[in-house]
């Protein structure tokens, strides 16, 4: 399920401009991390499909509107059911586990020659 031009637009189309906005917690560890993110944005029409863009290794909990949701990941998106958002304020929870990455991407970890550990991130 690739991001195409038709899906981005579409995705764009239902969404009010101007009106995402995220919150994300993020706990640090020595080899891996885990976090919530909340993001929150108004519909102005019901899509057929919400996909949200996630690179990481799990997906333990989604909410829309602080209602549990089934956890649907396809290649790289998770897929919000439709039926669980509203045309206005709508808001989705994302809770995740992660490694870091040492390719530059995301979230990076390494520990230095003064043995400080130092997180370097894309976000």
């Amino acid at each position: 399920m690739a991001l195409v031009q038709e899906r981005a637009e579409a995705r764009s189309d239902a969404i009010q401009k101007g009106s995402i906005t995220y919150d994300l917690h993020i706990a640090l560890h020595k080899e891996d991390y885990h976090g919530y993110c909340e993001t929150t944005f108004h519909l102005l029409h019901i899509p057929q499909e919400l996909p949200i863009d996630f690179k990481g290794k799990t997906v333990t909990r989604v909410t829309v509107n602080a209602q549990p949701i089934d956890i649907k990941i396809v290649d790289g998106f998770i897929l919000i059911d439709t039926s669980a958002v509203q045309v206005g304020r709508n808001v989705v929870g994302v809770h995740y586990h992660n490694s870091f990455n040492n390719d530059g991407s995301g979230c990076v970890n390494f520990v230095d020659v003064d043995l400080k550990q130092y997180i370097y991130t894309q976000f």
